[in-house]
């Protein structure tokens, strides 16, 4: 749903998210054909997992694709991968969550001390 980052680690395999592409997000247009298209394809899906790049980047793709799930009826558990360093409310997820998950899985990095 992203392709950007807001952090800049060196070591990042993904080029800060952009996997060597131009920087972007997606459009809730997109989001919301590709779920058409992936429904269209497959009776039911278990789990759609969101990744970027920071996906909190973009949390209005994320809730179109909660919004779109609800209103259609689909049972899909949602997931994304998060750097944890954008603040959203727990509120705010849970008045997007899908009727039965949605799921963050929050990456920790420890920091290395710089040598002096």
């Amino acid at each position: 749903v992203s392709n950007d980052c807001n952090m800049r680690c060196r070591y990042c395999y993904a080029n800060y998210g952009s996997y060597n592409n131009e920087v972007g997000t997606m459009s809730k247009e997109l989001v919301k054909t590709t779920l058409e298209k992936f429904y269209s394809l497959f009776k039911n899906i278990e789990v759609i997992q969101f990744f970027g790049g920071e996906p909190l980047l973009n949390i209005e793709a994320l809730e179109c694709a909660c919004n779109y799930i609800k209103s259609n009826g689909k049972n899909s558990n949602l997931g994304f991968v998060t750097n944890g360093t954008i603040t959203v409310s727990y509120t705010h997820l849970r008045a997007h969550e899908t009727p039965e998950h949605l799921v963050c899985r929050l990456l920790l990095e420890k920091k290395k001390k710089k040598k002096k």
